[in-house]
């Protein structure tokens, strides 16, 4: 062989090469392109406690859906300590939190769950929360200390020479104003 000959089998082992390359490098692309489209579109529910006060205290539990598709609840497991301390406190005949069970939730839709700040036990509470969007399903844990964020301090100004009643207006104006940010 002479050296054309190992040129050319250069060249060519060369171009097979750089040709293979190139293949995975589009193939790892169109993965993660892919996964980037199904990440934007796919719903994301999640649950977050919520404190509003208006006259009184009020503490919610809001199970929303962050994402971009509709989702379906197929499965809520919660710490069995709210659903008891909710009960008897409230006089609820009925749990509540089997209820989101098969639940649809629209993007950005969110259900709430009433839940007194004063009556729920102390400690972290665990929620799993199975759902499907399209054909995929997701799960998602999540750790809420709910007396962690009932202690928050909030603070309203109202002017001393106002009256009792606009004192309660005031605050539920400033408390609608917090809601929002």
């Amino acid at each position: 062989m002479d050296a054309s000959d190992w040129i050319g089998i250069a060249s060519i082992v060369a171009t097979t090469a750089v040709s293979i390359i190139s293949v995975v490098i589009a193939v790892k692309a169109l993965r993660q392109t892919s996964q980037i489209i199904e990440d934007e579109g796919r719903p994301y529910v999640t649950i977050h406690y919520k404190v509003v006060v208006c006259g009184l205290s009020s503490g919610y539990f809001v199970l929303k859906n962050y994402g971009r598709s509709g989702a379906n609840i197929k499965r809520f497991e919660f710490d069995q300590r709210l659903e008891d301390s909710n009960r008897l406190a409230q006089n609820y005949n009925r749990p509540q939190f089997p209820k989101l069970e098969g639940m649809f939730l629209a993007p950005g839709q969110s259900q709430l769950v009433e839940y007194m700040p004063s009556n729920i036990p102390s400690g972290t509470f665990t929620f799993n929360i199975v759902y499907t969007g399209g054909s995929k399903e997701y799960c998602e844990r999540v750790d809420i200390d709910v007396a962690a964020i009932s202690s928050l301090i909030l603070s309203y100004s109202t002017p001393s020479n106002m009256s009792n009643d606009l004192k309660a207006i005031s605050i539920d104006l400033q408390e609608i104003i917090r809601q929002l940010l």
